[in-house]
């Protein structure tokens, strides 16, 4: 196989998922008035059941499953046409693609820069529960809030564009490109924001058009393809030796991060159930006891020393208090203050919260 042809199959495969998936991108939106019937059409032929097409739907995943399909029937019908054209073919296909690219990141480093991709947070959301949030929603939320962040990855994805439209510096602004898409496939996996298909797609382009660069980025970095008259052991040993530092060094960051975190049994959330002061507790990762009352004013108190049934906490101040508390029944407490005054209250499960559901939905609905 010929170095021009080994990506060729990727390049057609992306191609035709620009051409015929019905993306929301400037300049082609017009085509997506004749796609949408067609597929729905399609559709129709095999079921009677609505298939919406939006990103991650339903719909959405069935035409890029068709499409990888029909791009690996016409290539294995045009393979020999490819291997006596290839050159003119991948020509062609490399700069749709780029072209394709860069009117994706020039659009959306606009919309960040003009505060339009993250607006501003919402009044509503202002004030609601953080706990109440969806990881999106929270997400979204919270890159509003930051002007400069919009301004930095705004500016960063309309230079790497830019960058593509000179033949000198085409390569580096694919290669940042490919770091941002990265970058944006994480966060829609970690924050289960529902663009998760089209950003892996942008992420497989950008991984076939830098496919020569990665490769021998590959070989300088670890040292395949140095000269052959070195020793065969040295050509080996140098990778194997980089590996092995970066495992250790990373082993170690891992169990240095392991010894600082804070464990505590009483870590949580608790809601009073017996008239008070307090309305909740909390006792946080840092080891700090903060209480609410019914007003919604907090005090918090550093946990310096704590035994099966008594807790030593210490304001901001330095005074003292000692607190002891013991279990009523499951998930059940009983505190009481210094005056003995006491309050029942209760562990709340906040793994059913909406912000702690630690999950991926691949298709929405």
């Amino acid at each position: 196989m010929e170095k021009r042809e080994e990506p060729l199959f990727f390049l057609m495969t992306w191609a035709l998922i620009f051409i015929f998936c019905p993306l929301q991108l400037p300049f082609f939106e017009w085509k997506n008035s004749i796609l949408l019937p067609l597929w729905n059409s399609l559709f129709s032929v095999f079921t009677d059941r609505t298939i919406l097409i939006f990103s991650d739907s339903e719909g959405f995943y069935l035409i890029v499953t068709i499409l990888l399909i029909l791009s690996g029937v016409i290539y294995s019908i045009l393979r020999k046409w490819l291997r006596t054209n290839s050159e003119k073919t991948y020509v062609f296909l490399r700069q749709f693609l780029m072209v394709c690219l860069f009117i994706i990141f020039a659009k959306y480093g606009l919309d960040k820069i003009m505060m339009l991709q993250f607006p501003r947070p919402e009044p509503n959301l202002l004030f609601s529960r953080l706990g109440d949030m969806d990881k999106d929603i929270l997400f979204w939320t919270s890159m509003g809030s930051s002007r400069l962040f919009n301004y930095l990855t705004g500016g960063l994805e309309i230079f790497g564009a830019l960058l593509l439209l000179f033949h000198r510096t085409h390569r580096l602004g694919l290669m940042i490109l490919l770091l941002s898409s990265l970058y944006i496939v994480m966060l829609n996996f970690s924050f289960n924001i529902g663009v998760k298909l089209f950003s892996l797609t942008i992420f497989a382009t950008l991984l076939t058009l830098n496919w020569h660069t990665l490769t021998f980025l590959f070989k300088y970095f670890l040292g395949f393809g140095e000269e052959k008259d070195r020793p065969k052991e040295k050509m080996i040993f140098l990778p194997i030796l980089k590996i092995v530092l970066a495992l250790s060094v990373l082993l170690f960051m891992s169990e240095m991060n392991t010894e600082n975190r804070i464990e505590n049994s009483l870590q949580g959330a608790y809601e009073m159930k017996s008239e008070g002061k307090l309305v909740h507790v909390f006792v946080n990762q840092q080891n700090y006891w903060i209480e609410e009352d019914k007003f919604g004013n907090k005090a918090s108190f550093e946990i310096i020393a704590q035994g099966k049934k008594v807790i030593l906490l210490k304001d901001e101040i330095g005074n003292k208090k000692e607190l002891r508390f013991w279990e009523r029944a499951e998930n059940e407490f009983v505190l009481a203050n210094e005056k003995g005054e006491q309050q029942n209250f209760k562990r709340l499960d906040l793994s059913k919260m909406n912000l702690n559901q630690d999950e991926t939905t691949w298709i929405v609905r």
